[in-house]
């Protein structure tokens, strides 16, 4: 999660504890602030989620690193092909 989406969640729950039922929202004027209290079960969610969403960037990161290696290893393979063929149309049809 990035630094201003963790700032944001700081400021949304700062806010949610300052409500007070009866008394008007900062935000929207509300008197009535059916999401004041913390929800146990919507943190548990966003946990998740937060955790679901760092496994897909690694698992992004490692591929690719994975596609880089294989890129390097095509180039290299490449680069050697060349050299054999070039090698092959020498007198002689040696490489070398």
């Amino acid at each position: 999660m990035s630094a201003a989406e963790l700032a944001i969640a700081d400021k949304v729950e700062a806010l949610r504890g300052a409500l007070v039922d009866g008394e008007p929202c900062p935000v929207c004027g509300s008197e009535a602030h059916p999401y004041a209290h913390q929800d146990e079960r919507l943190h548990a969610v966003f946990d998740l989620l937060r955790g679901q969403v760092a496994e897909r960037r690694a698992g992004v990161q490692r591929n690719l690193s994975e596609q880089a290696t294989r890129r390097a290893q095509v180039e290299s393979s490449g680069e050697r092909l060349t050299s054999l063929d070039a090698g092959a149309h020498r007198p002689g049809g040696r490489p070398g």
